[in-house]
């Protein structure tokens, strides 16, 4: 999975732009949860951020979790490591301690390495639409080894939609068309396999268990109102994004997904409809080993 510089810029300005409706789409609940679980935890508390980009995830939840914390950035690209490493560093837990930042250049392949040693949890964000169903295994099985938590958030889950003013969606003849292209464009191998997509958060669910977890799971969409300023760019950046994947997906069909293309641009521009694009959250907890002995003699 090597990135160019090129391609790291252009992740890093889409991390950027995504960053504000992440924050806002978050579930509190189960980040309540995971801090719930840290407490109950040894200090320091070891956490990953898997596939941690330019460390919006990381820096999120610092403030919000306890500490003393020890973070592992993880992932693949150079760039985005020394932007996230540089984030982190300032900012704090939730009694305002610095964090001990660590990062590792690394392809998620491999999931045998080093940085699962003492870690208490596992955090990512906006990566599991990318996995296939036996790196989630695995990971899974990574996880359950080492009897972590995982915090993993925005999970798309191929519900979006243009919404008008009132926030009641607005069905144009071909929605369904790009949508239901834009879903098999995402199922394509990432680099770890066939990817999930929008079955995502569901395979997570029943593999986590599987293997004996406590499962919680929350909505957590973006909400891209009708005529904000603020979110205009993000909207306008989904449609191009969706208008790529569909053509890249049926190549035949460029000129009407460009007709389509344009009507839904130009209705944002105006101020006409908004987004919204479904996601979910999951937390789960490794169960008591006492309760699940009890389960097996039952």
């Amino acid at each position: 999975m090597n990135v160019s510089a090129r391609d790291s810029r252009f992740t890093f300005d889409w991390l950027a732009l995504r960053e504000r409706a992440d924050g806002q789409a978050r579930s509190w609940r189960l980040t309540r949860l995971a801090a719930d679980f840290l407490r109950q935890c040894d200090p320091p508390l070891t956490m990953v951020d898997l596939g941690c980009g330019a460390g919006g995830n990381s820096c999120y939840l610092a403030s919000r979790l306890p500490g003393p914390q020890r973070w592992r950035l993880i992932d693949h690209d150079a760039d985005l490591l020394v932007q996230a490493a540089q984030r982190c560093r300032v900012v704090g837990d939730s009694e305002g301690r610095a964090l001990d930042i660590e990062t590792w250049l690394h392809d998620l392949n491999d999931l045998g390495a080093a940085w699962w040693k003492g870690v208490v949890l596992v955090c990512a964000s906006a990566l599991f639409d990318l996995t296939s169903r036996d790196w989630v295994k695995r990971f899974v099985a990574a996880c359950a080894r080492q009897r972590a938590a995982v915090l993993l958030t925005l999970n798309v889950d191929g519900h979006w939609a243009f919404i008008d003013r009132r926030g009641l969606v607005d069905d144009d003849e071909d929605d369904a068309w790009v949508k239901a292209l834009f879903n098999a464009h995402q199922r394509r191998d990432k680099g770890l396999g066939v990817a999930l997509g929008s079955e995502a958060p569901t395979v997570l669910r029943d593999v986590f268990i599987e293997h004996g977890y406590e499962v919680e799971m929350a909505p957590s969409p973006w909400q891209l109102p009708a005529g904000d300023p603020d979110t205009l760019e993000l909207a306008s950046a989904l449609v191009d994004g969706w208008l790529d994947a569909a053509c890249e997906q049926e190549p035949a069909s460029r000129m009407r997904l460009a007709d389509w293309h344009g009507r839904r641009r130009t209705a944002l521009a105006r101020g006409k409809f908004g987004v919204r694009v479904g996601h979910v959250d999951l937390f789960a907890c490794p169960r008591p080993r006492q309760s699940m002995q009890g389960e097996k003699r039952t």
